[in-house]
């Protein structure tokens, strides 16, 4: 009856090995599945803020264009008044020398 016990036990044996075995792979594939969603949560984190970062910055990037054009306009009006004034001076030495030379008629 021994024999018959001890070859039960090396039957058993080898499927309890392969059982340890799986227990073990399974528990490896467990840890690897929390890891990888942990990794996977704060990389959705991460892009979630660099998503707010770039509206951000893309929201400054609209303000500073939009006060370049300004700046642009400003710039235009600035030229424009110069060239009035460069026209009204010679205008007014026009009419200095006009005066100038009436004043020496008379």
């Amino acid at each position: 009856m021994e024999e018959k016990d001890e070859g039960q036990q090396e039957e058993t044996r080898p499927e309890s090995d392969l059982l340890s075995l799986l227990e073990s792979k399974v528990m490896q594939a467990v840890e690897l599945i929390e890891r990888l969603r942990e990794e996977n949560d704060q990389l959705r984190s991460e892009a979630e803020r660099l998503q707010n970062e770039i509206a951000l910055r893309d929201e400054r990037i609209r303000d500073l264009e939009g006060k370049i054009q300004e700046l642009l306009h400003f710039a235009d009006e600035i030229e424009r008044f110069k060239r009035e004034r460069q026209e009204i001076r010679e205008r007014l030495q026009a009419i200095i020398s006009l005066l100038e030379d009436t004043s020496g008629v008379v």
